[in-house]
């Protein structure tokens, strides 16, 4: 079991909702959109 990154530095937590999950969200949307032009 990996310790999560947000214990430890304060600044953990900030960082994994600021950047990290709207990174993802991203990626997703990218790929998706890719997804979907290559298959028409």
């Amino acid at each position: 079991m990996i310790a999560p990154i947000t214990g430890k530095f304060p600044g953990g937590y900030a960082y994994w909702q600021l950047y990290h999950l709207p990174n993802i969200a991203r990626r997703d949307a990218y790929y998706a959109k890719l997804e979907a032009s290559k298959s028409q």
